[in-house]
């Protein structure tokens, strides 16, 4: 008789475990959403345009186009950027900065223009950088630099000289 209790005792404990995990799964209420006024954007600027610089019109200028994602929920706020000169002395590129703004609800790609100038200086290919420097709102910022490389097109090449003045604006 000792076992048949054990075993009622063992029985009864399973099926108390049964009906707490199975109360836990399906009988409790759903978890609320996620509050949207709580969650992050994440923006993320791609790989950026490797190109000639173009040798049209000396002063003519050729766009270098920078896209800026954005993932999770649409939160508003603002991701500021900026272009940095690497190797190239800034006369060959517009120097830029500047805010991309979200609405609410706006996960929509944004785009960063920077001008480089056509001339017909014999030069290397150049480097420079545009970078996401700040943010307002509820955003997080996951990529924040991509290059931009300026090709020669110019004829035989001299080394570039490296510059390392940044421009961002916040």
């Amino acid at each position: 008789m000792r076992a048949h209790s054990r075993i009622g005792a063992v029985a009864a404990t399973v099926v108390a475990l049964a009906i707490v995990f199975a109360g836990s799964a399906y009988g409790a209420p759903p978890p609320p959403p996620e509050d949207v006024n709580s969650c992050e954007r994440k923006v993320s600027i791609l790989a950026g345009p490797t190109l000639h610089e173009g040798t049209g019109r000396v002063g003519a200028t050729t766009p270098f186009v920078f896209t800026v994602v954005s993932q999770g929920c649409g939160q508003p706020g603002s991701v500021y950027y900026g272009t940095v000169p690497i190797t190239t002395d800034g006369v060959d590129l517009t120097l830029v900065s500047g805010a991309l703004s979200f609405a609410s609800g706006d996960i929509s790609a944004k785009t960063i223009v920077v001008n480089v100038r056509q001339d017909s200086t014999n030069e290397a290919h150049e480097l420079f950088l545009v970078g996401l420097c700040g943010t307002t709102g509820m955003i997080t910022v996951v990529v924040a630099w991509s290059n931009g490389i300026i090709l020669n097109d110019d004829g035989p090449t001299s080394p570039g000289v490296p510059h390392a003045e940044g421009h961002c604006s916040r």
